[in-house]
């Protein structure tokens, strides 16, 4: 029964659907009909228009807009209703195929194609420029600009049909046409900007593409063709340029949320229900002038009526204001229909207040608008809102809260000032594509967002980086709001910011002084002086670290300029078209030159660059038609595009170092015919043969990117020499062993300057200095390779760090210790052995001197890194070997100890010579020594004379000894007792560490100190005597005693440090003197 019921309804629904289509045909041989493309009225995507489509008709049949059987791509004619009308359109179509393109179906390459490029997510055909066909699976697009040497110009019918995950797109200006279907139900695309050339939008091209929310028409656009925009349900507003002279068939129907269709231009030829099945209320607005839109006749001054276009179409028309159209349910302003210039948008039109700026309002205007006032009280900027307006500077009141994408797009905007907080931006950035390269956003210092730094430390500029999608991340300048300018005389400056922000004088010669108004100057604004064409001369004050971005910018009388050594950075543009600028010397500390920062300078005849140089802007030196020479320093890593173009002039450029790492293009183009670059021997890069087989010039051809070719030639003078000073600059000769001459040019060498040396990524292995050199300066053989190296008597200077990250171990004076400028010049070098001449003066020499033939030395005691200590040594110009014994007869000093004895007793003399002291480690390590004892007129026991003689036992020290060195018999562990002398005053750090058999010990009276560590981990040291004439105990000094039970302190002693009696657990008994004012942490342990 249930089979026969199912059978019945399917003969019925069949002869239902035959009598509408018979009706349909014969419709639709009488009807004429607006051609679509054949993919609109193939509902179910089979590639054919068959009776599936039919049945999915009819299923829909008679529903209206709101219904739930209602489907607007069913709505072909798109009149709200599926009736007769759509079934006419199927019978037209019916039994056509179609090729839909599919991930299946995709054009590719072949040898019968060869036009056909696939790059992997495009298939391009290079013969006409054109999208076939997008193959990736992105959700952020960016078509290329070309493939190949062919630009793109085309987006093809169907390239991104059904790509339902694309998001947003990017597409060159370079297109001019997006075929037909070709962005079909990308029902996700939210962000597209159309190119500024396009001239052709297909059908259907972009239908279905429910989430786009805005789009711009270009200019250029002469037609929108039938279902362009079909379906675009959140599309709210739609701006017509006036070029438009048709509007196809249903090409906004569907778009349910449009209210407004704004009309720059006269009437357009209307396809049929253009705008039907928009949102309840829409409207086409247009100006008073426009012709057309079924203006009533006669008009008498209608600003609204009814436009019938048909018995089932038509529209309400809104004549705009003359000034302002004006949506006053939204208190928003659609359109700006009034004159350029500088526009000040009323707070109320009507009554009604403004609370919103709608999309493009004042867009689009030739750039006739210069400036505009915002009133308090808008909240939201559509999205672009003011594009292509002439303006430079605006302020956004603190009541905005939202804006658009690319509010200010194409505005030659230089500065944005917010009033409030960071409003929420939706889909681009509201300042994408502004034209000025030194555009900035100001803020108010409560204001919250803006990429403000966390944590806050008061900076008064930072960059803020924004993501755009499908163009990676832009960065923002942004600076607070300065309330602390001052106005005084000539001047505009910044309390807060040291900026001059502009000069008011009348030009000449003008001195800046150092301060305005007790405020001191640090940075040259943005085109403080500009055009200042009376000014002849500028000398800027010690201080200033910066001008910036066109701070002299033609300044055409503009002679001569005098720079601070203070200045670190000359900004884009700053003396740009200084024509009368002869010449010009940057003062060393100077790392950037910017982009066109003395362009058009037509007079420069001379430049001179400092060593400290890093980068070079694109053009900074272009047009400088006098300039011959140039010299570019050894550090300069960057020299950007066309710098030195139009220098007809230039016939050298002179490279102090290797090639720069970013060489831009065309950096020489259009110089002398006879133009030459020169480097040095060892200069890599610029072209250089390989193999290179000592050729002194060649040819560097760089004409596979940029159509250069530049002659190269060797220069074979090593030396940047100051012959008034005798001073040696820079060296730029070969790397190895360096022999610096007597004198260069015939003129003495006296002086070895700053980096002279220096930065030569270690390749430099020795250098030899001559006699005569009196001073070597900061950072002198900064990176070389040296490790060992001899300074001659005659140098009596030193400036810092002359050695730097060098791995230097040994050096040697013959005179006496030169005066350290600045700071210690062994700095970030390491610990050094450096030898003296026994009559040399200075070098930390111990004061009383008891004979050392070495110590210890900390150069620079207040700026010690807690590291590195220098070692001293004695050159020893008469050394005596004998079988046991090596000795420098010229301090009476035992070197070194070679017998093998286990009893020794060194004598009083040898060779003749009386022995005073015993050298360091001249004893150390002698595994087998057992006793030793030490002669009348020794005076010093020096460092680690018996470290480590473990077996020693007995030590026999003379009344003449004064002083026991630093680590002298540090673990001697087979040492159980030992007598101090009553003449020994100094007992050295770690002196007896670690000798774990010593019992007991006597200090003698005169001792005032014992150091850190004296003592420690002698771990049978049960009884100890100290002096009287002790006052303080260091650190550790006997930390680890582990039979010490008692201890009493003198009365003498005021001070115990750090852990001096730690880890000694079985003391009990503890005296200590009334005097005693501190006791260290830990000074007992736990005690």
């Amino acid at each position: 029964m249930k089979m026969k019921k199912v059978l019945f309804y399917y003969v019925l629904l069949c002869s239902i659907i035959a009598t509408f289509f018979v009706q349909a045909s014969v419709m639709y041989a009488a009807t004429p009909l607006t051609e679509l493309s054949i993919s609109s009225v193939d509902f179910n995507d089979d590639g054919a228009v068959n009776m599936l489509d039919v049945i999915v008709l009819a299923s829909a049949f008679n529903s209206k807009s709101g219904d739930t059987r209602y489907l607007v791509k069913i709505d072909i004619n798109h009149d709200g209703v599926i009736n007769m009308s759509d079934v006419i359109y199927i019978a037209k179509y019916f039994g056509r195929i179609i090729e839909k393109p599919t991930s299946t179906q995709m054009p590719t390459p072949t040898s019968t194609d060869p036009s056909l490029i696939d790059t992997g997510d495009f298939i391009i055909d290079t013969d006409t420029g054109t999208i076939v066909k997008y193959k990736g699976s992105s959700r952020n697009v960016t078509v290329p600009e070309g493939v190949n040497a062919t630009k793109v110009t085309r987006i093809g019918t169907n390239a991104f049909y059904y790509c339902s995950k694309l998001t947003s797109i990017s597409i060159p200006d370079g297109v001019t046409s997006i075929g037909d279907s070709a962005f079909y139900e990308c029902s996700s695309l939210k962000d597209i900007k159309l190119p500024k050339n396009l001239t052709y939008l297909g059908c259907d091209a972009f239908y279905g593409c429910e989430a786009l929310t805005n789009i711009v028409i270009p200019e250029g656009v002469s037609m929108i063709n039938d279902g362009a925009f079909s379906g675009c349900r959140s599309l709210a507003n739609i701006t017509i340029p006036s070029r438009v002279s048709r509007i196809g068939m249903s090409a906004f129907s569907g778009c349910t949320n449009l209210s407004n269709a704004y009309f720059v231009g006269d009437q357009p030829d209307f396809g049929s229900y253009a705008f039907s099945n928009t949102k309840l209320g829409f409207k086409i607005v247009i100006l008073p002038t426009a012709q057309g839109f079924g203006k009533p006749e006669p008009y008498n001054n209608e600003t609204s009526w009814v436009w019938f276009l048909s018995c089932s179409e038509s529209y309400d028309v809104v004549m705009a204001d003359s000034i302002y159209t004006f949506d006053a349910a939204t208190g928003t302003i659609l359109k700006y229909n009034g004159q350029g210039g500088d526009v000040v948008i009323p707070s109320t039109i009507d009554g009604v207040k403004v609370t919103a700026i709608g999309d493009m309002a004042f867009g689009d205007t030739g750039y006739s608008i210069k400036s505009v006032i915002i009133p308090d009280g808008v909240t939201s900027l559509g999205n672009c809102a003011f594009h292509e307006c002439a303006i430079s500077d605006i302020t956004i009141p603190a009541s905005i809260t939202s804006m658009g994408p690319a509010v200010f797009m194409e505005c030659p905007l230089k500065n944005v000032t917010f009033l409030g907080n960071e409003p929420s931006f939706s889909g681009f950035i509201p300042f994408w594509e502004i034209y000025n390269e030194n555009f900035k956003i100001t803020v108010m210092p409560n204001s919250k967002g803006f990429g403000k730094p966390v944590p806050y430390n008061s900076e008064t500029s930072w960059n803020w980086t924004l993501a755009v999608p499908t163009v990676g991340n832009v960065t923002l300048r942004v600076c607070l709001f300065d309330s602390s300018v001052v106005e005084k005389g000539d001047y505009v400056i910044s309390a807060k910011t040291g900026t001059i922000i502009k000069y008011k004088g009348k030009g000449g010669d003008v001195i800046i002084p150092g301060e305005i108004d007790g405020i001191k100057v640090i940075y040259i604004g943005e085109d403080a002086f500009a055009g200042c064409k009376e000014l002849t001369s500028i000398s800027i004050p010690q201080g200033v670290k910066e001008i910036y971005y066109g701070a002299f910018t033609d300044c055409t009388g503009l002679k001569s300029v005098s720079m601070p050594k203070d200045m670190t950075k000359i900004g884009a543009r700053a003396f740009e078209r200084c024509n009368n600028l002869t010449d010009i010397t940057i003062p060393y500390g100077v790392s950037s030159i910017e982009r066109y920062a003395f362009a058009g300078c037509w007079k420069l005849e001379t430049i001179s660059l400092p060593d400290s140089l890093i980068s070079i802007g694109e053009y900074a030196f272009s047009y400088c038609i006098s300039l011959s020479e140039i010299i570019i320093p050894e550090n300069v890593y960057s020299i950007g595009d066309n710098a030195f173009y139009g220098c007809t002039e230039l016939s050298n450029a002179s490279f102090r170092g290797d090639q720069p790492q970013n060489f831009g293009r065309s950096i020489f183009s259009n110089a002398k015919e006879s133009f030459k670059i020169t480097v040095f021997p060892n200069a890599y890069g610029f072209g250089k043969p390989e193999p290179y087989n000592n050729q002194t010039e060649w040819i560097w051809d760089l004409s596979s990117n940029n159509s250069e070719i530049y002659k190269v030639v060797l220069d074979s003078n090593y030396y940047d020499f100051d012959a008034a000073t005798g001073t040696i600059l820079k060296y730029r000769g070969p790397d190895g062993d360096v022999v610096i001459p007597n004198t260069i040019n015939g003129v003495k060498v006296t002086g070895i300057g700053t980096v002279a040396f220096g930065d030569r990524c270690n390749n430099i292995k020795s250098v030899t200095i001559p006699d005569g050199v009196t001073s070597i300066g900061n950072c002198a053989f900064h990176e070389t390779s040296i490790t060992s190296i001899t300074i001659p008597a005659s140098v009596t200077r030193m400036d810092g760090a002359v050695f730097a990250e060098t791995p230097l171990r040994k050096i040697t004076f013959l005179g006496n210790q030169p005066s350290f400028e600045e700071f210690d010049p062994f700095y970030a070098v390491g610990s050094l052995a450096i030898t003296v001449l026994p009559t040399a003066k200075g070098f930390g020499k111990p004061d009383p001197y008891y004979n050392e033939i070495s110590w210890n030395w900390i150069p620079d005691p207040e700026n010690w890194d807690g590291v590195n200590i220098h070692r001293v040594f004695l050159q020893e110009p008469s050394v005596i070997d004998t079988d046991d014994y090596v000795f420098g007869a010229s301090t009476g000093t035992i070197i070194k100890y070679k017998g093998k004895s286990e009893d020794v007793i060194i004598p009083d003399k040898i060779n003749g010579v009386s022995v005073k002291g015993i050298g360091d480690d001249a004893f150390s390590e002698c595994k087998e020594l057992t006793s030793i004892t030490i002669p009348q007129g020794v005076t010093a026991i020096h460092y680690g004379v018996f470290k480590d003689c473990t077996k020693l036992k007995s030590v026999s020290m003379p009344e003449s000894l004064i002083r026991i060195g630093v680590c002298a018999f540090s673990g001697c562990t087979g040492l159980t007792n030992i007598s101090i002398p009553k003449g020994v005053t100094s007992i050295g750090l770690c002196a007896f560490e670690g000798c774990t058999g010593l019992t007991g010990i006597e200090i003698p009276d005169g001792v005032t100190f014992i150091d850190a560590y004296t003592f420690r981990n002698c771990s049978s040291l049960a009884s100890i005597k100290l002096p009287e004439s002790l006052k303080s105990i260091g650190s550790l000094a006997f930390s680890g005693c582990h039979s010490l039970t008692d201890i009493k302190i003198p009365e003498g002693v005021t001070s115990i440090e750090n852990g001096a009696f730690s880890d000694c657990p079985y003391l009990e008994n503890i005296t200590l003197p009334n005097g005693l004012k501190q006791i260290g942490e830990h000074a007992f342990g736990k005690v």
